[in-house]
């Protein structure tokens, strides 16, 4: 198996996991443990998309992990986001509260909604999305339209439109 696209899209995945588990070491570990999984356990088949099969790989470790911690009784799981040091105290912490809103109300999407949104989020393409979700390529433009749309409603119904969307 060549491991090298894996590689290449090594800081992308442990992204995509943070979204999912809002905590950067546990993404770097959930990335780690899908490059062992797939050098144990090589697919006896030539994949197709290797890096949709690999986004796959890691969503299904993140959702171990969320499982795992919900389990037991947690301290501080989530860890904060922090902006960028540059910006002044008041739109950090504006940011910092968008940014919890925002994270609070894609967790709101049904599940399929909410992987494709951070999957096209991620810059994935439809393609990719299709296979990581388990879905067609048009089911992918409607489970992301009604994602938006969801979300809108959120942000309108929470005064939030102009700030977020």
């Amino acid at each position: 198996m060549n491991i090298e696209p894996f590689i290449a899209h090594r800081e992308n995945m442990i992204r995509y996991a943070y979204k999912i588990l809002r905590h950067r070491e546990s993404a770097e570990d959930a990335v780690q443990d899908a490059f062992e999984r797939l050098l144990r356990h090589q697919p006896k088949e030539a994949l197709v998309n290797e890096r949709a099969f690999m986004y796959r790989v890691v969503y299904g470790i993140c959702l171990d992990k969320i499982d795992y911690h919900n389990r037991r009784p947690r301290e501080a799981y989530l860890a904060p986001w922090h902006p960028d040091d540059n910006d002044d105290l008041d739109s950090q912490m504006h940011a910092e509260v968008l940014h919890e809103k925002l994270y609070l109300m894609v967790g709101m999407l049904a599940e399929k909604q909410r992987e494709a949104f951070w999957c096209e989020f991620d810059g994935l393409r439809y393609a990719e999305i299709a296979e990581q979700i388990g879905v067609t390529h048009s089911a992918v433009k409607s489970v992301l339209w009604r994602a938006r749309k969801t979300l809108q409603m959120i942000c309108e119904k929470n005064g939030l439109r102009n700030e977020i969307l």
